[in-house]
């Protein structure tokens, strides 16, 4: 997993690979020169040591689970602490190319009752910018590992404006 653009690379005997390209459907899975220099950059990262704090991945992943947690109640508290938001260790996932299966420990904004999760869903996906989340047991969750600390507070205010104003 490089956590970069969307590319693989056929390497092998020199042999193997022109037989490769000499197949019709090579064409449609060969990439063009903008894909090419991001892998590069890509790759140069890896290669100078600068991976942690160039690639965006490698940064949200970087973030320990009590961080995530200070700015889960961070959140809230800025939030008003509204009835049926938590804040809860998840599991995140990657993504479905590298590691479809595999989760990795998480903290999370879960909206409970009297949220329902398909309708919230929805509201927070027509925003502009959307905002992506899961459901999970009926509860819609956003995860904040796939949240930066710059984006947060473009997220209280999607999620102030998606649960609307606290009812007294």
């Amino acid at each position: 997993m490089l956590g970069g653009v969307q590319a693989g690379l056929i390497v092998g005997r020199a042999s193997l690979v022109k037989k490769i390209k000499r197949n019709p459907l090579f064409r449609t899975v060969r990439v063009d020169k903008v894909v090419l220099a991001l892998t590069e950059k890509l790759l140069t990262s890896y290669l100078n040591g600068t991976w942690q704090t160039e690639i965006k991945l490698w940064t949200l992943l970087s973030v320990s689970e009590s961080e995530l947690y200070q700015r889960g109640r961070r959140l809230l508290k800025q939030l008003g602490r509204p009835a049926g938001l938590s804040v809860e260790a998840t599991r995140g996932f990657v993504g479905g190319g590298a590691l479809p299966e595999s989760g990795i420990a998480s903290v999370g904004l879960v909206f409970g009752p009297p949220h329902r999760a398909t309708s919230l869903m929805r509201r927070f996906r027509m925003m502009n910018p959307p905002v992506i989340g899961r459901i999970d047991n009926d509860r819609f969750i956003l995860d904040l590992r796939a949240v930066t600390e710059d984006q947060l507070l473009l997220l209280k205010d999607s999620v102030a404006e998606a649960i609307g104003p606290r009812k007294k």
